[in-house]
């Protein structure tokens, strides 16, 4: 690098030093980001005094708030920019062992700091004050998605609530995250869940959430000492937010009893919960790894007479006495769509006497499908069916043991009922691929994971022919299209998630 200067020593401006650390102090942001923004602001003054298309640098010391103003030439073999280069000979008059590349500086006189130079300089300062603060509001909310912050409520505009966090950053509430029939005004101090931080033109965005089923989760670890200590495991929530809260519990310490804990002395201990959540009901559940039981907790156990749970399907069928029907479904589906929610499976909720019909209805039906697929009476379909074979798929892969073991199924009828189902699969094979050529369907989409040739061939016939098309879709509109029961919520959900990944790479 090399040296050539047009002025005297620099001069001291222990001012200088001053007021950044006073706009330091004022403002919250760094030294180094106000140094900065000075120096940007003389930068802009010395450009305008020299030409913009020099390369000009400016530098304040650290110490003394001397300023360093520089014209920056390169050294090459041709020049194209005599404002920003300079040729090997002229740069060897400066310094003898110049070589290409080498930068040559030129230190410029001092601006003078006249009236036209301060407002320029009071505006970029002011705008990099800004971006710093902006910046530093969203370093420290982005660490804090998914926790709980409290604040007051500056303004409420059409239900949305706009709130003045501690450091007098400034968080959004949209209405629908608002919960149902509270009322907030300006003034009122409120706690909320941050959802979301996202850098805005102005300012960091800070999204927040009184209705998400998380706000209720961080509510349980600050009021309940077990639970933030983890000695209390909260499994899932499921939540209508306003009116009821499902939370299912579990501890690993055998000696506390997650739902008393929990409850405390007199209902003590959640009373601070449920004041937060202005009279929001929350039905405390015992979590149990065996589905079934876990089933019994989230409905009253007495009430229920039979748990039938389908795992492949992720399904289960509850029955009830005929008399709490009503109550275990709850008002509007409530009840059940909740514990459905926090148990993560479907369920389907039935008295008796339909339960009784549903498995006659399904027993006809397995029983006419086993006799059309394989060509054979009644008798042979409904032992079929009897012994628990659901499809044709299920003769081929079971094992002859098991085939065996019906009575009157002799060696040659069981090797004739897998030739028949092997017969039966290969032709409807066939006949679905015929109809995905037909439908046009992409081999992208053939060769996409959980999805079988029906399934295919039914959403080809709604017009979903690649994994584009099927990345358009939601969850429930890809349940509608699919055979019925072909497929449970969770599994289409992650169809949906895969294909919309693929898409976007």
């Amino acid at each position: 690098m090399l040296n050539r200067s047009n002025s005297n020593e620099l001069q001291a401006r222990p001012e200088l030093i001053d007021i950044i650390e006073n706009v330091s102090k004022d403002k919250g942001i760094s030294i180094e980001e106000v140094f900065e923004a000075m120096e940007v602001a003389i930068k802009k003054i010395a450009v305008n005094k020299y030409g913009n298309l020099h390369d000009i640098r400016v530098k304040i010391n650290r110490n003394n708030g001397s300023i360093l103003i520089q014209k920056v030439l390169t050294v090459v073999e041709e020049v194209e920019n005599s404002l920003q280069e300079v040729t090997l000979d002229e740069a060897k008059k400066i310094k003898s062992d110049a070589v290409l590349g080498d930068i040559l500086i030129e230190i410029l006189p001092q601006v003078n700091f006249d009236r036209n130079f301060v407002q320029p300089f009071r505006q970029i300062v002011t705008r990099r004050v800004k971006e710093a603060e902006k910046q530093k509001e969203f370093e420290n909310y982005k660490d804090k998605i998914g926790e709980i912050v409290s604040g007051v409520v500056k303004r409420v505009e059409l239900g949305n609530v706009f709130v003045e966090l501690s450091n007098k950053a400034e968080a959004f509430m949209r209405r629908d995250n608002v919960i149902p029939r509270e009322r907030l005004e300006v003034g009122d101090r409120i706690r909320a869940l941050v959802v979301d931080v996202k850098e805005d033109i102005k300012s960091a965005q800070i999204v927040l959430s009184r209705t998400h089923p998380d706000f209720i989760k961080k509510l349980f670890a600050q009021e309940i000492s077990e639970v933030y200590d983890e000695q209390i495991i909260i499994h899932s929530i499921a939540r209508d937010a306003g009116s009821r809260s499902k939370v299912a519990l579990y501890s690993n310490d055998t000696s506390i009893d997650p739902i008393s804990t929990c409850v405390g002395f007199k209902g003590q201990r959640i009373q601070g919960i449920l004041s937060e959540l202005k009279g929001e009901k929350i039905d405390l559940i015992r979590y149990s790894d065996n589905i079934g039981n876990f089933v019994l907790n989230a409905f009253h156990a007495s009430e229920v007479q039979k748990v039938i749970v389908d795992e492949n399907k992720r399904s289960i069928e509850v029955v009830v006495n005929p008399e709490k029907l009503k109550l275990a479904i709850g008002r509007g589906g409530q009840n059940i769509n909740l514990i459905s929610q926090l148990i993560g499976w479907h369920i389907d909720l039935m008295d008796e006497e339909t339960e009784k019909v549903k498995r006659q209805t399904e027993m006809a039906e397995r029983v006419e499908y086993m006799k059309s697929a394989l060509d054979i009476d009644d008798i042979i379909s409904q032992l079929l069916v009897i012994e628990g074979f659901k499809t044709v798929e299920d003769i081929i892969e079971e094992k002859v043991a098991r085939l065996s073991a019906i009575e009157a199924f002799n060696d040659d009828i069981i090797e004739e009922l897998k030739n028949r189902a092997k017969d039966f699969i290969a032709s409807r094979d066939k006949k679905y691929i015929e109809e995905m050529n037909a439908l046009g369907i992409t081999e992208e989409l053939r060769n996409f994971e959980g999805l079988s040739k029906e399934m295919l061939v039914a959403l080809g016939g709604e017009g979903v022919k690649t994994v584009n098309d099927l990345a358009e879709l939601s969850t429930y509109d890809l349940l509608d299209i699919l055979p019925k029961g072909s497929i449970d919520f969770k599994k289409a959900e992650g169809i949906i998630i895969l294909a919309r990944k693929i898409w976007e790479i």
